[in-house]
């Protein structure tokens, strides 16, 4: 199984620029440190962080750094309240590797399986990406990266 372990995605030949649509998400902010099961494997948080799930159920957390970067509140909620969020829209780049591969993320090791896309959100910090749910998160660019 291929690793891509401290891969800078912009710099691999097939990556693309995508921008990710959009959307709804509920949020909970962890109390204390723990681990949550994503669709590509657990993955660990400490407290402070967001634990996101989205419109189709799927849960992953998100650093409260990036989370502000990539969330906003919706309606009269503030900053960091548990509730609902709206995802902004965002450029990432992402990489869709063909066969099975693996990511290393703080706390854990995604696996991705054959259609999945490996999304590189900032340097240093991925995640995977379900094709199906892919293609109704994202819309890639026209231009390559």
């Amino acid at each position: 199984m291929k690793s891509y372990a401290g891969v800078d995605l912009t710099k691999l030949p097939g990556a693309v620029a995508a921008r990710r649509k959009p959307g709804k998400a509920a949020v909970v902010f962890a109390a204390m440190p723990g681990s949550v099961e994503t669709l590509e494997g657990i993955v660990a948080y400490v407290a402070g962080d967001a634990i996101v799930t989205g419109e189709t159920g799927e849960r992953w957390p998100v650093g409260r750094e990036l989370f502000s970067r990539h969330y906003t509140p919706a309606y009269a909620l503030k900053m960091y309240e548990n509730g609902g969020y709206f995802r902004k829209e965002i450029t990432v780049t992402a990489l869709l590797p063909g066969d099975a591969f693996e990511v290393p993320v703080p706390g854990g090791t995604l696996k991705g399986r054959k259609g999945d896309w490996l999304v590189q959100y900032v340097p240093g910090c991925y995640g995977i990406v379900q094709g199906e749910l892919f293609n109704g998160l994202y819309d890639i660019e026209e231009r390559q990266i």
